[in-house]
């Protein structure tokens, strides 16, 4: 394997990069998101970005020039995983980079993260954090998602996978592994993550490739979430991924006690919205009874 060295990486010797974001109905988000990209460390002649539209309405636009190579790709089947395969069959890079919409990343990420990869004496993939943001005036529907967290920490080293929020691994490993299966609407960066696993391509984490994003600030967007994660691990109890012995379950990003110690010790918050932070804890738990019993019945699983 090339670029085995310790040493720091002069950004000008970068193999060339595709950083590939599947976008769906998130145009602001895109836009931002690119804004971060334009100024990451790294030249932009080492890296293109692909943006893949899936299927959004209105179409999904690039509202200016960037200094990066970019393409803007059409994938008309419904799925995130299904645009991110898209992305990969258009990309030229030797490094892969997948990369959300909504996701802002911090001026160094790009070079943290890739550097990572190159310096691994194993075969691996790399996760780069995922950190939460809360606004101004956080509702109560962001509180409770910043407080059950996004921790990519914790995703790695427990459950053995990275999400494809921010996920770098080189081109020959995709060879390797095959494409995400798109017949998961949620879930199939675990189901990658675990295919790795088993042919001893480990799973790195890296804190200093930061992310931002912000958690869902309205109930329907929360709903929709959980919807969304419910079919995604009915799904996997489908296809038999787990109830193996491999994997007995998914641990839980934290857990209920764990959420409710964060809750007890925020002082800050009036028992009034206490109480609204366990309202919308419950509901969004029913929510996810209901849709694994919805799914049951042979119901379409939400894609968003």
């Amino acid at each position: 394997m090339k670029n085995q060295s310790k040493c720091p990486l002069n950004t000008n010797d970068l193999p060339h990069t595709s950083i590939i974001i599947p976008v769906y109905n998130d145009q602001d988000g895109l836009d931002i998101c690119l804004q971060h990209i334009q100024s990451q460390t790294v030249p932009t002649s080492q890296f293109e970005v692909l943006i893949v539209d899936n299927a959004s309405s209105p179409s999904i636009c690039i509202k200016k020039p960037y200094p990066f190579r970019h393409t803007l790709i059409i994938c008309k089947k419904p799925g995130s995983y299904a645009a991110r395969n898209a992305g990969i069959k258009k990309a030229k890079g030797h490094i892969i980079v997948f990369l959300d919409a909504d996701c802002k990343p911090e001026r160094t990420w790009l070079e943290k993260g890739t550097q990572t990869l190159l310096n691994s004496n194993l075969p691996c993939i790399v996760g780069g954090e995922v950190a939460l943001t809360l606004s101004a005036q956080p509702t109560t529907v962001e509180l409770y998602q910043y407080s059950i967290g996004f921790d990519q920490k914790r995703n790695i080293q427990k459950n053995k996978f990275s999400v494809t929020a921010n996920l770098f691994v080189r081109l020959e490993y995709i060879h390797q592994l095959g494409y995400f299966n798109e017949n998961l609407l949620s879930g199939g960066d675990i189901e990658w993550s675990w295919r790795a696993e088993k042919l001893n391509i480990k799973i790195i984490y890296c804190p200093s490739a930061v992310v931002h994003t912000a958690p869902r600030r309205s109930l329907r967007a929360a709903v929709t979430q959980a919807r969304r994660i419910a079919g995604g691990r009915y799904k996997f109890q489908k296809l038999g991924l787990v109830g193996t012995a491999e994997h007995p379950k998914l641990a839980p990003r934290r857990t209920s006690w764990e959420s409710i110690l964060w809750l007890l010790t925020r002082t800050e918050l009036s028992i009034l919205n206490r109480l609204k932070f366990l309202m919308v804890a419950s509901l969004l738990r029913a929510v996810r009874i209901f849709e694994h019993l919805r799914l049951r019945l042979q119901k379409s699983p939400e894609r968003r």
